[in-house]
């Protein structure tokens, strides 16, 4: 995979982009928040309030024909995930839609991510349901690679590019970024995951991401040509939706693009840095990775 291409406008013109997304992920907290409200003394509409509004805020930058709909995924093997919460549909999907506009069925093979929302993963009970939900959709298997020329690429970067991407979307983790760290990388331990099932990413809005590179090939932030496999902190602050999207836009899709994404080059003119899990439990860590806390 290559690396993206900044983007070559002004510098003003991307702060408006940047700015732009710094509102919709505040305006996305403030509907989090309302839905407490909303909802109160009843959990399931709570949850249905915030997945449907980060449901509306993905629509805005993966437009019809793109789709963003919740629902169970199946693949042609006969197997299917439990329901995903957010799950961000290949404009290549047939219309399997009712007349409420949800969709009858998924096929994994024309879903580019699934999304689960769970606000608060500083609760270790939380975090593990929802990386148990990973375990439910990486079981799937597309039926093809979308990758061009796949016996260059190798038996692994092929086998990653036939399993669904999967992220987990919070409002919160704990007040040090790093123990919620260890206890998704404890989970993955005791449970014995092969690295290739495991969750994409851990997005945390206002703090930031918990990349897992699982093929060092798909490593967009790579410093060298081929670097070691595994999990990586980006701390983005008020970035952190901004840069959500620009790892949805670099998933390995279910088919072929027939073009880059409008907004690559845009979303990667200016990305904040991130650094291997190794490095930041070293002492000193901090001083790394630029925002860290």
């Amino acid at each position: 995979m290559k690396s993206p291409v900044p983007c070559e406008l002004p510098y003003e013109f991307m702060e408006d982009l940047f700015a732009l997304v710094r509102a919709d992920a505040q305006e996305l907290r403030l509907q989090f928040e309302r839905a407490s409200i909303q909802g109160r003394g009843t959990p399931q509409d709570i949850a249905t309030f915030r997945e449907s509004a980060l449901l509306s805020t993905l629509s805005n930058y993966f437009p019809f024909p793109y789709r963003v709909a919740k629902g169970g995924i199946v693949d042609s093997y006969g197997r299917r995930s439990a329901s995903v919460d957010c799950v961000l549909v290949n404009p290549l999907h047939p219309y399997t839609i009712d007349r409420r506009k949800n969709f009858k069925l998924i096929f994994a093979d024309g879903v580019n991510a699934a999304i689960e929302v769970k606000p608060d993963i500083s609760q270790k009970d939380e975090l593990y349901r929802g990386l148990e939900q990973g375990l439910k959709v990486k079981v799937l298997r597309r039926a093809e690679t979308a990758l061009a020329m796949p016996e260059r690429e190798g038996k692994e970067a092929v086998e990653y590019s036939r399993r669904v991407p999967y992220f987990i979307f919070a409002m919160k983790a704990k007040a040090d970024p790093l123990d919620t760290i260890e206890e998704v990388l404890d989970f993955y331990a005791e449970n014995e995951v092969d690295p290739l099932d495991q969750a994409d990413a851990v997005v945390v809005d206002g703090v930031g991401i918990l990349h897992n590179f699982l093929v060092p090939d798909f490593n967009y932030f790579r410093q060298d040509e081929r670097p070691d496999p595994g999990w990586f902190i980006q701390f983005s602050l008020d970035d952190a939706l901004a840069d959500f999207l620009a790892r949805l836009i670099m998933v390995v899709p279910p088919v072929p693009h027939t073009a880059d994404p409008v907004l690559l080059p845009y979303l990667f003119a200016r990305t904040t840095k991130v650094a291997p899990i190794s490095e930041v439990r070293e002492p000193g860590w901090g001083g790394a990775v630029e925002g860290a806390p």
